[in-house]
């Protein structure tokens, strides 16, 4: 019966002994056969191939999974969320046992393969926003503080004014949001933004009878 204790028939104290390393093809001479840092012994335990570095394939070692990342070194994503394990670990330092490392509603992998957004800042842009709520909702770019480029960040257009953020100009009326807020006008108001076009307004807008592209209605 194999034997993970060390014996007299354990020349390299890996706690098996020549039979048991005979059968596995290990070395008996060598604690660590495939030098993954985990004794041949200790990977009979795990249930890792002793002759191969990295068993699951993830791009972490069998024994930087076991000692270092605390992961399984059987399952090469322990959380499915698209990421290899080692990719997480040694490259984009996100958890690799948690799906939504920044807790954003982005899984790491949505993050770092569709929107090239940061798995580890909720807000990559900075702009008041969560990655998802600009991806899932608002449909603005997550990695642009101002997506349409009209002088108001994006979370200042959503919770401040009530713009769109993904439209330079909300109201349509031929001014840009921030220019309309810098100079006191309201961005979702066409009336006041084309000045000529609404002078002889005299009565609430009417589809029906509007300046083209201001939604003003004109007197005749």
């Amino acid at each position: 019966m194999p034997t993970t204790t060390p014996g007299a028939d354990d020349e390299d104290g890996d706690g098996l002994d020549r039979v048991t390393e005979a059968a596995l093809g290990t070395d008996p001479t060598l604690p660590d056969s495939d030098f993954d840092a985990l004794d041949d012994g200790r990977e009979l335990l795990a249930g890792t191939d002793p002759l191969r570095m990295d068993t699951d394939e993830d791009e972490l070692l069998d024994g930087d999974e076991v000692d270092e990342a605390a992961s399984d070194p059987l399952d090469p994503d322990m959380d499915r969320d698209d990421l290899e394990d080692g990719v997480e670990w040694r490259v984009v330092g996100t958890d690799l046992r948690s799906p939504d490392t920044d807790g954003d509603g982005l899984d790491d992998g949505d993050e770092v393969l569709d929107f090239q957004t940061s798995p580890v800042v909720p807000d990559t842009d900075g702009d008041g926003l969560s990655d998802a709520e600009e991806v899932r909702h608002l449909g603005s770019d997550p990695r642009l503080p101002d997506t349409d480029d009209d002088g108001l960040e994006d979370g200042v257009e959503v919770t401040v004014w009530g713009t769109d953020p993904t439209r330079g100009d909300t109201d349509g009326g031929g001014r840009r949001d921030g220019f309309e807020v810098a100079v006191n006008s309201d961005p979702r108001d066409a009336c006041d933004d084309v000045l000529d076009a609404c002078a002889s307004v005299s009565e609430p807008p009417d589809p029906t009878n509007d300046a083209p592209g201001t939604g003003c209605a004109v007197v005749s």
